[in-house]
């Protein structure tokens, strides 16, 4: 239902190569699976293409300058493209490339693969390569792609770079000189008292990043002792007055007296900033 085809045709004067990407049968039930900037992305790419060369390299940046898009945007149409089917026809893969240092390259990209290619790019053997159905021999991937095999004149595949898993950052129990680590046992000796010192990591993960905000708002441990008592006397829920509640409601903890009202002071503040004084 989908098809691009070369030619030539005479005109101003000049022979000019032509490029068709042709729709036929019913394609109108498959227009959904593209988005605008799909089908925009997708015929940029087609035009990049010559009778013996499918796969193309075109930098994103480009793509997105000429498509009047972003690349952003542009990634993510690929993306899309990469899993669109007209039939059992794919519509897009793509390989990521490095160089001999390991160092990235632009993306190959393979338009209406054959299932051969889709082989020859995304399988797990190694196949032999793809064959040009308009000449025989073996296609020309534009000098960017081959596989390695023993026929002639083909070259080393540029397997992607290997990149390790992204490490997870883990959480470990506070040394004895953390400066949060005073606002986290003072917190917690006024929540539990009866607690002795010996905490738990679950009881730090929950608790630390908020306590690495207090320390960078210079908060100390008796601002810390002081706002938490005015909090559970107001909310008379001890087990409410969590390390987030906390800092959640920290100009109300530092607003109310140790009553659980308004201080006098934070009255006198509120009149003059209002001009009633």
């Amino acid at each position: 239902m989908i098809a691009v085809t070369f030619g030539h045709f005479r005109g101003d004067n000049r022979d000019i190569a032509v490029t068709n990407l042709s729709m036929y049968g019913d394609f109108r039930e498959h227009l959904k699976s593209f988005q605008p900037t799909d089908w925009m992305v997708f015929t940029y790419l087609i035009y990049q293409m010559t009778p013996k060369t499918p796969a193309v390299v075109v930098p994103v940046g480009e793509i997105a300058k000429n498509c009047g898009i972003s690349e952003s945007t542009v990634r993510s149409a690929i993306k899309r493209l990469c899993t669109v089917k007209i039939g059992e026809q794919r519509i897009l893969i793509v390989k990521h490339r490095s160089g001999s240092d390991g160092s990235p390259m632009e993306n190959l990209h393979v338009l209406l693969p054959t299932a051969d290619e889709v082989e020859w790019f995304e399988g797990t053997v190694n196949s032999d390569p793809p064959v040009n159905s308009e000449g025989g021999g073996t296609l020309n991937f534009g000098g960017h792609y081959s596989k390695p095999c023993n026929s002639v004149g083909l070259l080393n595949i540029n397997k992607p770079p290997i990149i390790p898993p992204r490490s997870k950052k883990t959480t470990s129990m506070p040394k004895d000189d953390d400066p949060a680590l005073p606002l986290f046992l003072s917190w917690r000796h006024t929540v539990y008292p009866e607690l002795d010192d010996e905490y738990t990591l679950a009881e730090w993960k929950k608790a630390h990043i908020v306590l690495r905000q207090m320390v960078h708002k210079g908060v100390t441990a008796d601002d810390v002792q002081r706002a938490t008592s005015v909090l559970i006397r107001k909310w008379k829920n001890r087990d409410m007055v969590t390390m987030h509640a906390l800092w959640s409601h920290w100009a109300t903890a530092n607003t109310l007296g140790s009553s659980g009202v308004v201080s006098q002071s934070a009255l006198s503040a509120i009149r003059a900033a209002k001009g009633i004084d």
